[in-house]
């Protein structure tokens, strides 16, 4: 598992991530990796409803308003592949 967090910023740059506790999530960084790039975030697990996805070579920063609740699941492809999410919570 690989979810970080400092402050506002939490880091996922692995499949199978999961977060549990409650996120306001206003802002989305997808970082591609090498390969076929891509990720989705889900709810529950990885055949929860999909909440966010994006795949592709580019470097993309998205504006959201994301509320994120109970256990959240990530799946990323891709060698490298990293996303950022930016909340509006303070710890």
């Amino acid at each position: 598992m690989a979810v970080t967090r400092q402050t506002n910023v939490v880091r996922v740059a692995a499949t199978g991530d999961t977060v549990v506790d409650a996120q306001n999530v206003v802002g989305i960084l997808y970082i591609p990796g090498t390969g076929s790039p891509a990720v989705s975030i889900k709810r529950t697990d990885d055949s929860g409803m999909v909440l966010w996805e994006c795949s592709g070579a580019s470097r993309i920063f998205d504006n959201v308003e994301l509320r994120l609740k109970g256990t959240t699941y990530f799946n990323l492809a891709g060698t490298g592949t990293v996303l950022y999410l930016y909340t509006d919570n303070k710890g």
